[in-house]
């Protein structure tokens, strides 16, 4: 009955052992955005961007990353928010955006990319 009692002890720490040394790539990271979509408006000079995302109690926020011409930009979304417009664009350049979400406790998804080119007129 001792031993019992002991390899059950056992096989009790190596699982918390387990459970509390996870590296960061095996944590449960929340899933992209669905789809993502970006329309130019060569007469207003903008651009809109949006995308869908499954359920929004499960997100904290979206991270919006986009670099018109070079540079980037980092901006914090709302969860409720699925949309971003650019105003006075950039023209005859390519717009790259990248959208995260980011979960209640922290965790980033992978970006979803999109890429949009703005005319020269």
């Amino acid at each position: 009955m001792k031993r019992l009692f002991f390899i059950f002890l056992i096989s009790l720490s190596i699982t918390a052992c387990d459970k509390e040394n996870k590296s960061i790539s095996e944590e449960v990271l929340p899933p992209p955005v669905k789809s993502l979509n970006a329309y130019y408006d060569k007469y207003a000079n903008s651009i809109d961007v949006s995308w869908q995302y499954a359920s929004i109690s499960e997100i904290n926020n979206y991270q919006l990353f986009y670099s018109p011409g070079g540079g980037t930009t980092f901006i914090d979304i709302e969860a409720y928010n699925t949309y971003f417009h650019v105003s006075n664009a950039i023209k005859d350049t390519t717009y790259l955006f990248n959208v995260r979400v980011v979960d209640k406790l922290g965790n980033r998804s992978e970006g979803k990319v999109i890429r949009i080119f703005t005319s020269k007129e």
